[in-house]
């Protein structure tokens, strides 16, 4: 099973084993995420494209009448992240660590998170 983020669409895909169980989430409310900004249909678009080319790019170039489907889940799950702040002159700068994996986050999710960040009112 593999996910995309419904915010942007740019992000690597997420690739699970299964869908994550009930016993395997907490669910939390809360402000501090970004809305989707993209429907199913665009999410599923993007996902299958991004599937098509990953393949090809690990040489299944070969294979004949590939056919991938995408289907949207009823739950949203969100991935959390921990942002820290540092800086100096009266610049922030920000590094984003994945909360589950904790790992430190590249240029893509800082630019969401900033993009998100100076957004917001």
């Amino acid at each position: 099973m593999v996910a995309l983020d419904a915010v942007a669409g740019t992000l690597d895909v997420f690739q699970f084993e299964h869908a994550p169980s009930e016993a395997e989430t907490i669910l939390v409310e809360t402000r501090n995420c970004p809305r989707p900004d993209i429907d199913d249909a665009r999410a599923a678009d993007l996902l299958v494209a991004k599937l098509r080319r990953l393949l090809y790019s690990r040489g299944f170039f070969r294979m004949s009448d590939l056919r991938i489907d995408a289907q949207p889940v009823e739950e949203q799950l969100h991935i959390p992240y921990w942002l820290g702040f540092r800086g100096s002159d009266g610049r922030a700068r920000v590094a984003v660590i994945d909360a589950v994996r904790r790992r430190f986050e590249g240029a893509k999710v800082r630019r969401l998170v900033e993009a998100w960040l100076s957004s917001r009112q």
